[in-house]
């Protein structure tokens, strides 16, 4: 979550609304929450002004429940296709992918105005680009463990 792919200023507060409550929804929706989705679900929390929506958000996830979503108009195509970039980076953030995860980031992504073939599409992309994140880690890894060499 380094580098955010969208930031809470670009959002309207219906947007950000919304977009909590797939994170929530994304995040329950295999029926179980490991450490990095925490990450993601106290960004969605952050999203939220009013505490009260906090707090019911809070206990959806508690209870592993998934949120109804309304579809999101008036969002630009360009905002409404990093609102799905950023699902689908929590979808994959477990490392796993079921099948009630994929049917809720495509019923999410429907909600956007999408397809499921680009929803897929959009799936197919985080999944290069936490290859390529598991990728970066692991050459910070060797360099940490290696010692300099220079040419004399």
């Amino acid at each position: 979550m380094a580098h955010p792919i969208l930031e809470a200023e670009q959002l309207n507060e219906d947007a950000k609304r919304w977009l909590a409550n797939a994170i929530a929804g994304m995040i329950t929706a295999d029926k179980s929450i490991v450490q990095t989705e925490v990450e993601y679900l106290r960004q969605a929390i952050g999203f939220l002004d009013n505490r009260e929506e906090a707090n019911t958000l809070m206990e959806m996830v508690k209870q592993k429940k998934q949120p109804n979503l309304h579809v999101l108009r008036g969002v630009e195509r360009t905002l409404a296709v990093k609102i799905l970039m950023s699902l689908a980076e929590v979808t994959v953030t477990d490392d796993k992918l079921t099948k009630s995860e994929v049917e809720f980031f495509v019923y999410a992504a429907k909600k956007l105005g999408f397809t499921s073939a680009f929803a897929q599409k959009v799936m197919k992309w985080a999944y290069s680009y936490l290859e390529a994140k598991r990728h970066r880690d692991s050459l910070l890894l060797e360099a940490e463990s290696t010692l300099p060499t220079f040419d004399q």
